[in-house]
């Protein structure tokens, strides 16, 4: 493991936190105001959370001596995609959506819980999972 490498490895995850912030906050805008506002709220957390998961990375670059490469434009997320950046979860098909069980389902919980990547569970046996 060198310094390089965990340079590279950062960089990634940066990359990959530019592509989840706007899946989530799509999804939160299109929540029509005081309309399911447990959903908003966790959508709004987690958001935050990326965000600050962003700023946590990019710290680390620097606390190594990288420069945090995020205002370049091949680095600007264009949706729909399949997979993250350096590989990550290549077979996923990823789009910005309006908040729905079905996009709730088949991205966020794909992404935030792996027993749910590539599983037939139907929607209706969601929140027996959760």
């Amino acid at each position: 493991c060198t310094i390089e490498n965990v340079n590279k490895q950062l960089q990634i995850a940066l990359h990959i936190k530019l592509h989840t912030i706007p899946l989530y906050l799509t999804s939160l805008y299109s929540i029509v105001e005081g309309c399911n506002t447990h959903v908003a709220n966790v959508l709004l957390e987690i958001s935050k959370r990326e965000m600050i998961h962003l700023v946590q990375t990019a710290n680390l670059l620097r606390a190594f001596g990288e420069v945090p490469k995020i205002d370049k434009e091949y680095l600007t997320p264009v949706f729909p995609t399949t997979g993250f950046p350096g590989g990550v979860l290549n077979n996923l098909s990823i789009d910005l959506k309006k908040a729905s069980l079905q996009h709730i389902y088949k991205l966020f919980m794909s992404l935030n819980l792996p027993q749910y990547r590539g599983n037939s569970l139907g929607i209706e046996n969601i929140f027996d999972e959760v």
